[in-house]
């Protein structure tokens, strides 16, 4: 699928009324679904990045978020995964299309006691290779996304991590089984990225995955400009200066007071593992510095690139997912290629972006992507995947919130450069839901309720969270 076609590279620097106009839609939002928006915008040799924030941080505290507050991102730390692994097969460490096998084993065994094929036992495990997890194609399964939640979700595992061994070993989280024959089919997998991350500790000889330095992506001038793009090893994301509060909402249908009302307990998981996958899921940064490395990744115009052209073609060589929930996304190695707002006016290039949403328990990025046809990079975090209230009557929609602020912060950026006019893209929650053409686990999902809701009665934010398993779920999922 050819990505640079149609696109002009614009290079120009956006007229400075829209820094205001986008503090405008994050200061709106934020009211709107009683959260916290965090968004970056780096364009042209990406120098130069605008960032604005507002919202509630901590709600006990009354604290408000800025620019500098920290997000963890989820699978937004796929995409990173990927540009390592193409940096290594740059400099020939790494064979893309060898068995990983030949350098997971020995680490393994060093590291753990343990082989890939006593984990799966399968000998099709010993053929997958790198470019086949970074690219969905392995047929390696997912975790199991409810079990993970509710372990995490358990305060009896506060000051405990999942590690990458815990989630091999573990045959209640992460199923063994192949979903089909390696390289034949694509399916939606954070644990193929999981066996990513111990390549790389393989690849660059490190005594043990947490010695693995996940920024080294970044050339060392680039990453002195970019203290607040961070990969947590573990520990709890209280622990860590400036993380934003992440909250969950949590349904316990056992509460329902009638057929159209129910109490939602909104609960702080900040308390919980920041470690979230380890190299699927542990990005950590303000936005706007991870808006200037979407840049370097993606941008042929940018100051500093962090892949080759021939790279960057592989990484963007999509093809799309057979089987699962994702089926239909065009994934590339880390990267999805989405067009996640309509328009019957606006060019379809104007909507089309490369990147990786993510989405942890408590917070995400509903934005994680390149625009070619205007060469700008945009990111946008927020601390709730639903909200933290009662927006909607509908509470079933409610968790639509990052969506239709992702949307009116983007045809904010479409209007500044005269490309659309206020309110062409109808920013509405009923018509933009970035997980249609994205990938679902990493876009906020409709809050879990029961047939026939239709209000809320919202709890205050609780500092001791339910845990998923004693209770009927959150709206929130992981990937």
């Amino acid at each position: 699928m050819p990505l640079f076609a149609a696109a002009i590279l614009a290079r120009a620097a956006p007229p400075p009324s829209l820094q205001a106009d986008l503090q405008a839609v994050v200061n709106a939002q934020a009211v709107q679904w009683n959260t916290s928006f965090s968004l970056g915008l780096s364009w042209g040799d990406g120098s130069e990045v605008l960032a604005v924030a507002a919202g509630a941080d901590d709600h006990a505290a009354g604290t408000t978020v800025n620019t500098s507050t920290l997000y963890p991102l989820g699978s937004a730390t796929k995409m990173y995964t990927a540009v390592a692994c193409l940096q290594l097969a740059e400099q020939k460490k790494l064979d893309l299309d060898a068995p990983l096998a030949a350098l997971v084993d020995p680490f393994l065994q060093r590291t753990n006691k343990t082989s890939l094929l006593a984990l799966y036992g399968d000998p099709r495990i010993l053929n997958i290779t790198t470019r086949q997890v970074l690219s969905m194609r392995s047929g390696v399964p997912d975790y199991d996304d409810e079990k993970v939640k509710a372990w995490s979700f358990d305060r009896a595992n506060a000051g405990k991590d999942l590690s990458p061994y815990d989630y091999l070993h573990a045959a209640d989280l992460t199923p063994k089984k192949f979903l089909f024959e390696p390289g034949t089919e694509g399916s939606y997998s954070s644990i193929g990225f999981e066996l990513a991350g111990l390549v790389l500790a393989a690849a660059t000889s490190s005594a043990t995955w947490k010695d693995y330095d996940q920024r080294s992506i970044l050339p060392a001038a680039l990453a002195a400009t970019l203290p607040d793009f961070t990969f947590p090893l573990g520990g709890p994301c209280s622990s860590l200066p400036r993380v934003v509060e992440q909250y969950a909402i949590i349904v316990d249908p056992a509460a329902q007071e009638s057929a159209d009302w129910v109490t939602l307990t909104s609960s702080d998981l900040t308390w919980g593992s920041c470690l979230n996958g380890w190299t699927f899921g542990n990005l950590a940064a303000a936005a706007a510095d991870v808006a200037r490395v979407v840049h370097a990744t993606f941008s042929k115009g940018a100051a500093t690139r962090l892949l080759s052209d021939a790279s960057l073609a592989q990484m963007l060589t999509f093809q799309p997912l057979t089987v699962g929930w994702s089926t239909g996304l065009p994934y590339g190695m880390g990267t999805m290629h989405v067009q996640i707002f309509a328009s019957d006016t606006i060019p379809s290039e104007l909507l089309t972006f490369v990147g990786h949403a993510g989405q942890d328990y408590g917070s995400g990025a509903a934005l994680h992507y390149y625009n070619a046809a205007l060469d700008v990079s945009v990111v946008m975090a927020t601390s709730s995947a639903p909200g933290l209230n009662c927006s909607l009557a509908d509470v079933t929609q409610n968790g639509q919130g990052p969506n239709v602020a992702a949307c009116l912060a983007w045809e904010a950026v479409l209007v500044s450069y005269g490309k659309a006019k206020t309110g062409e893209l109808s920013c509405d929650h009923r018509r933009h839901r970035l997980g249609d053409d994205a990938d679902a686990a990493d876009a906020p999902e409709p809050t879990t309720t029961t047939p026939g809701m239709r209000g809320v009665h919202l709890a205050r934010p609780s500092a001791s969270p339910l845990a998923a398993a004693r209770v009927g779920g959150a709206a929130n999922g992981r990937g």
